[in-house]
């Protein structure tokens, strides 16, 4: 599924696909509301993935960029299913 419907991330080694969602649900306006050139909102996302993410790591997706905070195995009968990992917006892709 998350191949088929997931959306393309950019990152250093390549491309990979997940699902980012605002990790803080009930203040979800605020990734809507456009920032001025140059300000980062420090806002924090999850990304669910197939691929195990560094703690560091940039990506990006949309013309927005991201940096890894953590990233956590999720298993499901004993096996390794996917990966959560904790995102901060890092602002505009060209921003950064």
């Amino acid at each position: 599924m998350i191949f088929r419907f997931g959306e393309t991330l950019k990152r250093e080694r390549g491309t990979l696909k997940g699902f980012i969602y605002p990790r803080y649900r009930r203040r979800a306006e605020i990734t809507s509301v456009p920032l001025p050139a140059g300000v980062k909102n420090a806002e924090s996302f999850i990304l669910i993935c197939p691929d195990e993410l560094r703690r560091g790591e940039r990506l990006s997706c949309g013309g927005e960029a991201y940096e890894v905070r953590r990233c956590t195995p999720v298993r499901l009968m004993g096996r390794v299913s996917h990966y959560e990992a904790v995102l901060r917006s890092m602002g505009r892709d060209g921003d950064v």
